[in-house]
C-alpha cells in the first residue's frame, strides 16, 4: 500500500488519517481528527483547523487556511494563485492564501482563489468559482461564479 509524505516540519495533530499518495509539504499544520482522501496536496504553510474532512484530489495551495469543522469535497482546489505576469514570481504579486471558515462546505470540483475567503458555515456549491480577492458571506449556488471585490 503506497503511504503518504509528512514533510519534518509539518505539524500534524492527533488521529490523523492520510489515504495513499497524500502529500504534506513544509510547515504545513495539521489540526487534530484531520482526515484525507487519496491523492490530496497541502502545499506549504497552509492551516488545516481541527476535525476536517478532505476528499479525494484535492490541493490546497501556499498559506490556505481551512477552518475547524470544514469539509472540502473531491476535486476542489483551495488558494490556488492567479497567473502572474511573464517574468513575474508569485511572491511578487503578494496574493494571500484562500481563507474558509469554520463549518463550511467546499463543493465537489469547486475553485477558491488566493486571496479569496469564505465566512463560516457557509456552503459553497459544487463547481463554484471564487475569484482571487473574492468574498462569500452567504451561500454560493452550484457552478456559480463569484468577482473579486478588488478594482
Amino acid at each position: 500500500m503506497a503511504a503518504a509524505y509528512v514533510h519534518p516540519t509539518a505539524v500534524v495533530g492527533e488521529d490523523f488519517k492520510p489515504a495513499p499518495f497524500v502529500i504534506i509539504d513544509a510547515e504545513v499544520v495539521l489540526g487534530d481528527h484531520v482526515i484525507t482522501g487519496s491523492f490530496v496536496h497541502i502545499r506549504y504553510g497552509a492551516h488545516i483547523g481541527d476535525n476536517v474532512l478532505i476528499g479525494d484530489h484535492v490541493t490546497i495551495h501556499d498559506g490556505a487556511v481551512i477552518g475547524e469543522g470544514s469539509v472540502i469535497a473531491d476535486g476542489a482546489i483551495i488558494g490556488r494563485r492567479p497567473a502572474t505576469a511573464l517574468g513575474t514570481s508569485v511572491k511578487e504579486a503578494q496574493v494571500p492564501g484562500a481563507v474558509v471558515g469554520e463549518k463550511c462546505q467546499i463543493g465537489v470540483h469547486a475553485v477558491v482563489m488566493a486571496g479569496a475567503s469564505v465566512a463560516d458555515k457557509v456552503i459553497v456549491g459544487d463547481g463554484a468559482y471564487l475569484a482571487a480577492g473574492a468574498r462569500a458571506d452567504g451561500d454560493v449556488e452550484v457552478r456559480a461564479f463569484v468577482p473579486s471585490l478588488r478594482s
